[in-house]
């Protein structure tokens, strides 16, 4: 039927496809190649031919001529992309494409932004993609912030701490390497975890505050547990907790609050109790951290208060 429909129409791409096709079945990839380059030159948005040859350029390690193809596809399927996204986030694992995704990318092609929706969702990938994402300028970036944020958090997920942090970092260049960042609560940048994050537990509402700079927990009744979190690299030592509260409290019965160190991958759990008003303790609380922890959890938790309560905070940090 394909030659019958090439001698009707010397031009068809779809039969210069198909008989491209029957060659590579019959083992002789070079005619198939020759066809389908053929019929893909016709009709550019022909989806099978030029998936084809993404598959033949890739396979034959020519990944530059591979993405070239992937981006004709793409900025000609309009909204029907997603399918071809996901083979591109695929070919992301091979560290080979980083160098020829970055110069596509750096031409702002429109499926852009939606690529970068897609990749945290490839595990294989997200190495990878950290080091794609870290080497285009932030005017490069997709406009939706949402995509960086998932990112860094699912680069967290999974256990590259560096990576995520690298990302983080080339969002926002203020964070610090080492130590708390945000301490203040002076900024609501979205690189969680390598800023506060919410624990996710109903029983509190937290907000950072960017008119006050100031961490707000409000409590449900009966409520205990993990409130907020950051992930930390910390100089080996030992620390001391220091919380500041904003306003006053001393008549207010608080509950006790602790921040606790636990190093990232592991159970265990070091907890110091915060001086609170009504609460002092001569007991000096303190925290470790080893030299062979690369990245801490640092979390504030709360104890058991059958009480509901608003607590406003201007610092939590750790002093040497």
């Amino acid at each position: 039927m394909a030659h019958l429909a090439l001698r009707l129409d010397p031009t068809s791409p779809s039969a210069l496809r198909v008989l491209g096709q029957v060659s590579a079945t019959d083992g002789n990839e070079e005619k198939a190649r020759q066809l389908i380059l053929a019929g893909n030159s016709l009709n550019r948005r022909d989806r099978q031919s030029t998936l084809w040859l993404i598959d033949d350029s890739v396979q034959s390690g020519d990944i530059d001529r591979g993405m070239s193809y992937f981006d004709q596809l793409l900025r000609t399927l309009g909204d029907d992309r997603g399918s071809v996204i996901a083979l591109l986030t695929e070919l992301l694992s091979d560290p080979r494409a980083i160098a020829p995704m970055e110069r596509i990318l750096r031409r702002r092609p429109n499926w852009s932004e939606q690529f970068w929706l897609f990749v945290p969702g490839n595990a294989q990938a997200l190495e990878n993609a950290a080091t794609l994402r870290v080497r285009l300028d932030k005017s490069m970036t997709p406009e939706d912030k949402k995509s960086d944020s998932a990112l860094i958090a699912s680069l967290a997920d999974a256990g590259y701490y560096a990576a995520g942090f690298r990302v983080a970092r080339a969002v926002h260049p203020e964070l610090n390497e080492v130590g708390i960042n945000n301490p203040e609560f002076s900024s609501s940048a979205d690189v969680a975890p390598y800023n506060w994050q919410a624990t996710g537990s109903n029983a509190f509402a937290v907000n950072i505050s960017e008119r006050t700079d100031t961490l707000e927990i409000s409590s449900s009744p009966g409520s205990s547990g993990d409130i907020i979190r950051q992930l930390v690299r910390l100089n080996p030592g030992t620390y001391r907790p220091v919380i500041m509260l904003s306003g006053d409290y001393q008549d207010q019965s608080l509950p006790e609050l602790t921040l606790s160190l636990q190093c990232a991958g592991s159970d265990e759990r070091q907890n110091a109790r915060l001086n609170l008003p009504r609460q002092r303790s001569e007991e000096r609380q303190t925290l470790t951290a080893s030299a062979n922890c690369e990245r801490y959890w640092l979390t504030l938790s709360t104890g058991y208060s059958m009480s509901a309560y608003d607590i406003s905070i201007d610092r939590i940090d750790l002093v040497r």
